[in-house]
């Protein structure tokens, strides 16, 4: 692998002053909807504004066990459920869109009904990537303190900096990237499932 040079940062000076807002922080968030139908083990899941090729759809029981998993390909998904086949329990409807994670609650009463929760809990991972000169910096709130890993690919897709297991609420890394030839790279950081990449020209 090529040289690149990490330090970690508490202050990223002048590079957390001059941060902007990212482009997928300003892509339309998804929206979860499932709605239960009367007096059945059925629910309708409904999913708008899907942006990325990658999204897929989990449910988790109580454990955190994936027991279903589909890739989503459509800007929009309607779909009937059938739960029937689950025990009386919760569970919970993951999906994960790029850089954003929606995460629905539900219940398995003992007569097989479906109870929603209201509310949709929705995470993004929307990073300040700052290039300046030979050196990038990335800074992002990672509140639930899941895994880090930061890699960079140069245009061939060649790997040339890999780094896995930061777990801090408040990541702030600067990289310097001497040595490196002019070019176009891409840097992928990811933060537990979601995932976020931005273009780095040299």
């Amino acid at each position: 692998m090529k040289k690149v040079i990490l330090i970690s940062l508490l202050v990223l000076g002048a590079f957390a002053v001059n941060a902007k807002e990212s482009p997928a922080a300003a892509a339309k968030s998804i929206v979860v909807s499932l709605r239960p139908l009367a007096s059945s083990s059925n629910a309708v899941l409904t999913v708008r504004n899907i942006q990325e090729t990658s999204a897929s759809l989990a449910i988790l029981n109580e454990d955190g066990t994936t027991i279903y998993a589909k890739s989503l390909y459509k800007p929009f998904v309607r779909e009937l459920f059938n739960f029937s086949k689950l025990e009386e329990g919760e569970y919970t409807l993951e999906i994960v869109n790029g850089n954003q994670l929606a995460r629905k609650s539900f219940s398995i009463s003992e007569s097989g009904d479906v109870s929603v929760t209201e509310n949709t809990e929705l995470e993004a991972l929307t990073p300040s990537v700052q290039l300046v000169e030979e050196k990038v910096a990335v800074i992002f709130e990672n509140e639930s303190a899941e895994d880090v890993s930061v890699n960079i690919f140069d245009a061939n897709n060649k790997l040339i900096y890999e780094e896995l297991g930061s777990q801090v609420k408040k990541f702030g890394k600067l990289y310097k990237l001497e040595g490196l030839s002019e070019g176009v790279y891409r840097m992928e950081i990811k933060a537990g499932k979601k995932q976020f990449e931005k273009e780095l020209k040299l």
